[in-house]
């Protein structure tokens, strides 16, 4: 739902690696084809558009202590700008795809104005199993889908789009028989096309959790404070209030570490939040991060419901890679994954320095005023180190790294010259006729922000790579007779 792109280094280095047609200035214009700009002081930026079908607003409600924190990351020297304009490096309020203040979904925005097209079959409720390729010409012939217990193949005209995702679709094409050969064997499929690297190249964003920041004023997001009868008639009524709050990250920034030479291409990234693993009592956030009894109680039972805040310092471009694999040869079993993380020194380090911030901003008059502290309970398992020591900080990324659920790269695009490559640069999966892949796993490496704005712009341009590409093969033969 944050509305963020990366950064234009990102897609520039995609171009430099074979794939010309994906540099930021190609692009940005499907980014802002898409997009809706409702926001009055971002309207007429050159970074923007207006008219798309993703609507984008500012949240219609940012916690007081999130005013707080963007004054303080303005006395360490970051800068309030539009992390999706001109440059990345700096710090804002966040905002996102919205309308009127609730969750604007791509089925809202794409699917809705054109579900009754004559041209159009959506089917709900259906499991895609696998794409039918004949074993002799290697064309795509049909598509196998399960619905409500019955097992459906349709047939293919043109060409199928995978969309599934970095996690499944690899699945499905190995499913498929389209993947390493050895390991396809390994689950009884017999390969089609063997020796892509489908599933490999796996990447996600990591961030060290849970450091949590007490203050002494009611400014934050505590569960006693937003379950009040008046804030439930505000949202109800009047569609405003802390219930229309982003709920983790409300602000957002961008920032180097010490191994970034570059002046604007950051490789931490900052969720500022006032909603903290103590504020609801382990009511929602113990569960969902999968806290034991003993961690949750030693850590944050001393500061339940206190008003709070952290910092998730987000590695946005790992080194680390990780894999995906068949469980076996059934569509109904998820893949294995092997995310891998942490696995390489670079990515340790910097997430070591990305967990400072919240101490830095903590030690500002601003945050000082409102008598910010840090919460002295260190994680079980790392007593004897030092408070905030690199020790310290190391130590709680092996208790507490937390995926932002962002997997890539596990089908990428490259040149013919890219032995990994499995999808040459306009989508097409290769050995293949008919079956191109459009998700974040052609992301030859991960950009650096949220995956689903990026992931609505490869929608855009494959649209016109396939419109393209038809349109020649449909001329060259016109021309032919």
């Amino acid at each position: 739902m944050i509305y963020v792109r990366g950064n234009r280094q990102d897609y520039d280095n995609w171009a430099s690696m074979g794939n010309p047609e994906w540099s930021y200035d190609q692009v940005l214009p499907y980014f802002k084809k898409s997009e809706d700009m409702r926001i009055d002081k971002y309207k007429n930026s050159p970074y923007h558009g207006v008219g798309g079908y993703l609507s984008v607003e500012e949240y219609r409600y940012y916690t007081p202590l999130l005013g707080y924190l963007l004054q303080a990351v303005q006395e360490v020297g970051h800068k309030l700008l539009d992390f999706n304009g001109e440059t990345q490096s700096g710090f804002n309020f966040a905002y996102g795809t919205l309308r009127g203040g609730v969750r604007c979904s791509t089925a809202k925005a794409f699917l809705r104005p054109v579900r009754d097209r004559l041209n159009l079959d959506i089917s709900l409720h259906s499991l895609a199993e696998r794409i039918v390729i004949d074993p002799q010409t290697k064309v795509v012939q049909g598509v196998v889908f399960s619905k409500k217990g019955r097992t459906y193949n349709i047939g293919v005209k043109k060409e199928v789009i995978l969309s599934a995702g970095a996690l499944n679709s690899p699945q499905i094409l190995m499913l498929s028989g389209v993947g390493p050969a050895d390991h396809l064997r390994e689950v009884g499929i017999s390969p089609l096309i063997s020796d892509l690297h489908v599933g490999q190249n796996l990447q996600d964003h990591i961030a060290l959790g849970g450091i949590v920041y007490t203050v002494d004023k009611p400014v934050g997001n505590t569960l006693p404070r937003i379950s009040e009868v008046s804030v439930l008639t505000d949202m109800l009524l009047n569609n405003k209030g802390p219930m229309m709050a982003m709920g983790v990250a409300q602000a957002l920034g961008f920032a180097s570490s010490s191994l970034r030479n570059s002046s604007d291409y950051p490789d931490i990234g900052y969720y500022l939040s006032a909603v903290t693993d103590n504020v609801d009592g382990g009511v929602f956030l113990k569960n969902i991060v999968g806290y034991t009894d003993e961690f949750y109680n030693k850590v944050y039972e001393p500061i339940l419901y206190r008003d709070s805040y952290l910092s998730f310092g987000t590695l946005l471009r790992p080194k680390s890679r990780g894999y995906v694999k068949l469980r076996d040869k059934s569509p109904l079993s998820p893949p294995l994954i092997y995310p891998n993380f942490l696995s390489h020194r670079d990515d340790i380090k910097i997430l070591v320095e990305a967990g400072r911030l919240s101490q830095h901003l903590s030690n500002t008059p601003t945050m000082r005023s409102i008598g910010a502290k840090l919460n002295p309970n260190k994680f079980p398992g790392c007593e004897h180190f030092k408070m905030m020591s690199d020790e310290y900080l190391e130590c709680a990324l092996r208790k507490y790294t937390m995926t932002l659920w962002h997997p890539s790269g596990t089908c990428k695009m490259g040149p013919d010259s890219d032995p990994y490559a499995v999808l040459d640069s306009r989508l097409r999966v290769r050995g293949v006729q008919g079956l191109r892949v459009a998700d974040a796993s052609i992301m030859p490496n991960i950009v650096s922000g949220n995956l689903n704005i990026p992931c609505i712009m490869i929608g855009e341009k494959v649209s016109d790579f396939i419109k393209l590409d038809w349109a020649k093969y449909l001329n060259s033969n016109i021309n032919s007779f």
